[in-house]
């Protein structure tokens, strides 16, 4: 059955009111002397979009002659410089660095590299590929296959192409052709054809693949989601079922991710801001109501539980929680 478009909506928009020259020194005035008044600075960045933020750092250093992420930087540290980074940063330049940090040192960080490249369009993706190169002096991709092997390393390399159909067209046809074609790379193989979820995964648009989520249901009994769990393991189940739950519905992934990273031991106060800030303009008020729906509590209620200081105060701006 098809599916209809669920509608998103974020929490963070343009203020109506904004003036970069006077924000640009409100947050100057906030480092000037002895002591620093953080409540002003993450007051103004949390309540600006991405565009006025850059409004204001561009003012800032005309007024000022300093950056003022290098100010933020000697004034204030941990968490809140992290999150207060991550607002001034143009999103292809962060995901470029996360990604570098996903990679960086003895281990990598599968479930970074997942995230970003599984839940970005093909224009964020070339996007991040250029930033990349040009911050690392890299190629991205070069970086992944030293970094990752086997089938995960094909199908990340494989996304990174950015190459999805976008269009929106469905053909029937094509899509009981797809279906058919992961059922006999699955269910009716000895082992799996991993080849056959790749290509089909990471050409086809989101409309197209719904389609061949419900046929493939119908021909073999089993939800998608199912086969791979079964047929797959490890990083490359985890990644094949990124793709297919973003794509059935995003908010309901990223609340899930959500979830993850302040669920066990410890916070993962890396991801948590990440997907904070990345979906802030996109679809987090979607992903707190997902969030609640599935379980049971507010996103305020469960951060809160997790996250201080002004830290906390930061992400509860960016979710729309005054």
């Amino acid at each position: 059955m098809a599916r209809r478009w669920t509608p998103v909506h974020g929490t963070v928009c343009e203020c109506e009111d904004f003036d970069a020259e006077v924000d640009a020194k409100a947050v100057y005035n906030a480092m000037k002397g002895l002591g620093t008044d953080e409540q002003t600075i993450y007051g103004i960045l949390a309540r600006r979009s991405y565009a006025q933020r850059q409004e204001i750092a561009e003012v800032y250093k005309t007024c000022h002659g300093s950056d003022i992420v290098e100010d933020i930087s000697s004034e204030i540290s941990g968490t809140l410089e992290m999150v207060l980074h991550a607002l001034l940063t143009p999103p292809a330049l962060y995901d470029a660095r996360e990604l570098n940090w996903a990679m960086a040192g003895a281990g990598t960080n599968e479930s970074c590299l997942i995230e970003i490249l599984a839940t970005r369009t093909n224009e964020q993706i070339k996007a991040l590929v250029e930033a990349y190169e040009t911050e690392f002096e890299e190629k991205l991709e070069e970086k992944i296959d030293s970094d990752i092997d086997g089938n995960l390393q094909r199908f990340l390399i494989a996304l990174l192409q950015g190459n999805r159909d976008e269009d929106g067209d469905v053909d029937m046809d094509k899509v009981e052709d797809d279906a058919r074609a992961l059922l006999s790379a699955s269910e009716l193989k000895w082992g799996t054809d991993e080849t056959e979820f790749i290509s089909v995964l990471c050409l086809r648009n989101d409309r197209h693949l719904w389609r061949v989520f419900d046929e493939y249901k119908e021909i073999s009994g089993k939800d998608i989601e199912e086969t791979i769990a079964d047929e797959m393991s490890g990083t490359l189940e985890e990644a094949m079922l990124a793709v297919v739950k973003s794509i059935k519905k995003t908010p309901a992934y990223f609340a899930r991710k959500i979830r993850e990273a302040i669920q066990g031991v410890g916070t993962d106060e890396r991801t948590l801001l990440r997907i904070i800030v990345c979906r802030s303009e996109i679809d987090l008020q979607t992903i707190k109501e997902v969030f609640e729906e599935e379980y049971e509590e507010s996103l305020r209620s469960v951060i809160e539980g997790d996250v201080g200081g002004d830290f906390l105060s930061t992400l509860l701006l960016l979710c729309g929680e005054e």
